[in-house]
């Protein structure tokens, strides 16, 4: 089933099979379980957004909807350069102007 998924996204099934066949990722793979579990992972689905809010299970649209939505309201506020560009030193040679 994956190897049919890969070729219509345009991957080489062999590729695929031969990635999958391999321990290439398995260390990734034991990490990212790792830490599912420490996160309180229990089964599958489970979806974990900004290391902040987890949804165990198959949920309704709108959870995702409204975690996404928290999610994107919490980011911070990008930094907003005022002025024009004063003296400085440049931080690889030292050289200050």
């Amino acid at each position: 089933m994956l190897s049919t998924i890969a070729t219509q996204e345009h991957l080489s099934a062999q590729e695929v099979k031969n990635l999958l066949e391999s321990d290439e990722y398995a260390y990734d793979v034991a990490q990212d379980i790792q830490e599912g579990v420490s996160l309180g992972l229990r089964g599958v689905p489970f979806f974990v957004f900004d290391r902040k809010y987890a949804i165990p299970g198959a949920q309704p649209m709108e959870v995702f909807h409204n975690t996404i939505n928290e999610c994107l309201a919490s980011q911070p506020t990008p930094l907003e350069r005022r002025g024009e560009e004063g003296p400085s030193c440049d931080r690889e040679t030292g050289k200050c102007e």
